[in-house]
């Protein structure tokens, strides 16, 4: 459609308008769509709520560590005060 409405105007505009048609052309596929951005948006979005979900796991995590440390020098306490009342 493009080049039929160009094949009405004088010779000297063609080519020149063929160029500069073609170059927009080419911004336009290099430029971000709306829909890509969008896309993109809902992408970090989810990453951004696994990131919180991550980060609350590790704290469960490090707080399960500390106490299961605390569990073990309590066991090992115990184990050396009965080594003791069995020694007496």
């Amino acid at each position: 459609m493009v080049i039929e409405i160009l094949s009405e105007l004088p010779k000297d505009f063609q080519l020149p308008l063929i160029k500069a048609f073609t170059a927009l052309r080419e911004e336009l596929a290099d430029a971000v769509r709306r829909e890509d951005f969008n896309q993109l948006k809902a992408t970090v979005q989810e990453l951004a709520e696994a990131q919180k979900r991550t980060e609350s796991r590790v704290e469960e995590l490090a707080e399960a560590q500390k106490e299961r440390r605390h569990g073990w020098k309590s066991w090992r306490r115990r184990r050396s005060a009965l080594r003791l009342e069995w020694k007496s």
